[in-house]
């Protein structure tokens, strides 16, 4: 388990179980990336201290035949060219966490991690593997946590450049 800094944001995409934050939202199907940005935006814009810690996205991630990471499955879908829409995040997000299958696996995954970090300018924590959440896990998730990442994290930060991280402890920004 990871312990999230607060305040904190969780996208919950339809039909998961869902992480409980500070603001804890469930993106509908046909919510657009354009919609989903700006509503980060308000409510980070509203929060705490005048910005959000972390937001997190709890979602499949859309992957090609041959593996490569393509995007993030939530709402109607984040892809490459929605990410330059993630500069409205700016000074309003700390860090972000994709806990999205295989995020940051590959070419494709570490240059769509690399862009949103840039982009939002804020730390990006994504895994290069499938990440699985077992009805243990979700029994023993508390508001404000997640479950642990499978596979090898990386941190991308705000220029852009990764490292491999241990998030077994509780990251503080």
């Amino acid at each position: 388990m990871i312990k999230i800094p607060h305040p904190a944001m969780t996208l919950n995409t339809a039909g998961f179980y869902e992480y409980q934050m500070w603001n804890t939202r469930l993106v509908a199907p046909n919510v657009t990336p354009h919609w989903l940005i700006n509503n980060v935006a308000s409510v980070a814009a509203n929060a705490p201290g005048g910005k959000l810690s972390a937001l997190i996205f709890l979602c499949h991630g859309f992957v090609d035949e041959k593996g490569e990471f393509l995007g993030l499955h939530i709402g109607t879908g984040i892809h490459f060219k929605n990410l330059k829409e993630f500069s409205k995040l700016r000074n309003l997000v700390d860090s972000i966490y994709i806990t999205a299958c295989q995020a940051a696996n590959g070419k494709g995954g570490q240059r769509f991690c690399r862009e949103l970090a840039r982009q939002a300018q804020a730390i990006v924590y994504a895994g290069d593997s499938n990440q699985i959440t077992t009805p243990l896990d979700i029994g023993r998730l508390k508001p404000g946590v997640i479950d642990a990442f499978e596979g090898q994290v990386y941190r991308f930060g705000i220029s852009g450049d990764s490292s491999s991280v241990d998030l077994s402890q509780p990251v503080e920004n």
